[in-house]
């Protein structure tokens, strides 16, 4: 997906069809060891206050930290591209 723009952050990239792509920033891990799951948060670099935590494998590596981020990413965006919206 291009060059990263920073050390954690992915490259941006222009869209098929719409504007440049957005670059997430790896922010934190936080491993929960009784529920032996990790949380990656990722933030917006262009909104900080904009942020996402998604779960990757609880051993996971730093340096193989980013790919499982992207992984995470990527399957949220399918699972979303699906998804309905209920209202009141």
């Amino acid at each position: 997906m291009g060059k990263p723009a920073t050390k954690y952050g992915w490259g941006v990239a222009r869209c098929e069809n719409g504007p440049l792509m957005t670059t997430l920033i790896i922010d934190g891990l936080n491993r929960d060891v009784l529920k032996r799951r990790s949380i990656v948060t990722l933030k917006w670099e262009n909104d900080p206050e904009k942020r996402l935590g998604l779960a990757v494998p609880f051993d996971c590596p730093l340096d193989t930290l980013r790919a499982e981020a992207e992984k995470a990413v990527r399957a949220l965006a399918k699972e979303l591209e699906s998804a309905t919206i209920q209202g009141p």
